[in-house]
């Protein structure tokens, strides 16, 4: 009597696996992050340059408009002072200051990492700078308060005391930052813009105190603006990407379906 070979069963067809590219999380590109900075820092600039042509320049004296002070005072007291701050060490600028200067601006300049310094001066803008924004800031305020002495005296220093100050400034600024810090650096950008345009409307004469103005609403308060939204960009970005879930990790929902999918199909199971 013949005898019949039991047919077997094929097994299940196996899931089919899926690329390890569909695994990887997605991720922003370097310059995908710089690019965001970079729009924040053009928005504050066009803000700074906005505001600046929208306000009136107050009227400034200044050596500039005086034919008699052939050279813009540079040979006077204040203004050897303001020639030791920009090319000589803190001690010999200290040992520069015009002997009424201390009398007159209510404070004695300080020596303080590495610049000579108003110890009472900072950074003048509604929202937080960089804290390494400050000594920098503070060299500038003794500067501008020369600058403002020297008028009082009747001597007032020509545009070149104020450009030399200003371009200062904007040097140490961006030697506080981490060169790799794309929102440090993006905010010494736009303050040492904002001091500028500031100086530029007041012809580079004296500088003029404003009760609401470029440097405190504009320029460097959006320079505020562009390090915290960049800080809080890039804050985001990590938090985002440690807390989303891998796109098509195994054992999710769709994994799943796909296996019964497979199953269902296998030659010798029922659908």
């Amino acid at each position: 009597m013949p005898t019949s070979t039991p047919t077997l069963e094929s097994p299940p067809a196996p899931a089919p696996r899926r690329r390890m590219a569909e695994y990887r999380r997605p991720t922003r590109r370097p310059a995908q992050i710089l690019f965001a900075l970079a729009a924040f820092a053009v928005l504050a600039a066009a803000g700074t340059f906005a505001l600046a042509f929208a306000m009136p320049a107050q009227a400034t004296s200044g050596a500039g408009h005086d034919p008699a002070a052939a050279d813009g005072g540079s040979s006077s007291a204040p203004g050897r002072a303001v020639d030791a701050l920009l090319h000589t060490t803190p001690r010999a600028a200290l040992h520069a200051m015009p002997e009424g200067f201390a009398a007159s601006a209510g404070y004695r300049p300080a020596v303080a990492d590495g610049m000579l310094v108003n110890p009472a001066g900072g950074c003048s803008s509604p929202v937080p700078l960089p804290a390494a924004f400050s000594g920098a800031c503070q060299a500038h305020d003794l500067g501008y308060d020369l600058l403002r002495y020297a008028d009082a005296e009747g001597a007032p220093l020509g545009p070149w005391a104020r450009r030399g100050l200003d371009a200062q400034l904007a040097e140490r600024l961006h030697d506080a930052c981490d060169p790799r810090d794309a929102a440090c650096v993006a905010a010494a950008d736009t303050a040492a813009t904002a001091v500028g345009v500031n100086s530029w409307r007041q012809d580079y004469g004296v500088p003029v105190q404003e009760d609401v103005g470029l440097y405190a609403l504009g320029g460097v308060g959006a320079a505020g603006a562009v390090f915290a939204a960049g800080s809080g960009t890039l804050g985001a970005i990590r938090r985002s990407r440690r807390a989303r879930p891998a796109r098509g990790a195994p054992g999710d929902g769709r994994v799943r379906a796909a296996q019964r999918r497979a199953a269902l199909r296998a030659p010798g199971v029922p659908a």
